[in-house]
């Protein structure tokens, strides 16, 4: 399959329209318009997100020796948690670190 021209890369077209839409939703001349910007940009932020994941899945499977037909179909057959899942797995491999996506928590200082 022939690779989209207009689409060069995923993840930056999707943050790109996030960022124009939060600019928009900057400037929008009333509450209306404002909030069609705002949901305009969660969708694109969220798309972002995935196209992320999904790339950084596609390079570890690749690695791993599946070939594109193999990565194309679990990408479709996982859902967007699963893939999320997978995500956190991967980068707790790459970095070390058994669970990335919570912060240490910092102890509250009562005054």
């Amino acid at each position: 399959m022939p690779a989209n021209p207009w689409v060069v890369e995923p993840v930056w077209t999707a943050f790109s329209s996030f960022h124009c839409e939060m600019r928009l939703a900057e400037a929008a001349p009333n509450d209306f318009v404002r909030n069609h910007h705002r949901v305009a940009a969660l969708y694109f932020a969220t798309m972002a997100a995935e196209a992320q994941i999904n790339e950084s899945l596609r390079e570890s499977m690749e690695k791993a020796g599946a070939d594109g037909e193999e990565v194309g179909a679990e990408l479709r057959r996982l859902r967007f948690k699963a893939r999320l899942i997978k995500f956190r797995q991967l980068f707790s491999a790459i970095t070390g670190n058994s669970q990335p996506h919570r912060q240490k928590q910092i102890p509250f200082a009562m005054s």
